[in-house]
């Protein structure tokens, strides 16, 4: 069996794991996006909020109950929206150690990729000299004995 087909297997097999690392970044990718997102809603809510307490003022002020439960719930709402922040830069973060990984696999995968084909290359050298000296041997004058 030639070096090529033996070595086949290695190649296949970090392929394998650089594809497997492409969708774990891809998944990383997918969890920050969504970290984003939520944190887009929890501004978008706490800006609909603040639009509609400030009609109610408009309209004729919120007594000192409603005020302090307004502000209460607007802390929750910031806390949330820091919490999020938090979320999303330990998603990136994860995203980093992901893609970090990802690239070394890709990496060996592509260096293993030119190991195949300098055997795949030296092999078919070797044939075509093979070939080549049988003809040679061919065409040379047979001697009798």
């Amino acid at each position: 069996m030639n070096r090529s087909r033996q070595f086949k297997p290695v190649v296949d097999h970090a392929h394998q794991l650089e594809k497997e690392a492409a969708q774990a970044l891809g998944e990383a990718n997918r969890q920050v996006s969504a970290a984003v997102a939520q944190l887009a809603q929890l501004r978008g809510y706490r800006q609909e909020y603040l639009d509609h307490y400030r009609a109610m003022g408009e309209q004729g002020g919120v007594d000192p109950g409603r005020l302090r439960d307004y502000q209460a719930f607007l802390a929750k709402l910031n806390n949330a929206m820091a919490q999020q922040n938090e979320a999303i830069d330990a998603a990136k973060q994860q995203r980093e150690e992901v893609r970090r990984f990802w690239l070394a696999k890709r990496g060996r995968s592509k260096a293993l990729d030119g190991v195949l084909k300098r055997y795949i290359e030296e092999e078919a050298y070797a044939e075509t000299r093979k070939e080549q000296r049988e003809i040679d041997d061919r065409s040379r004058p047979r001697e009798e004995h």
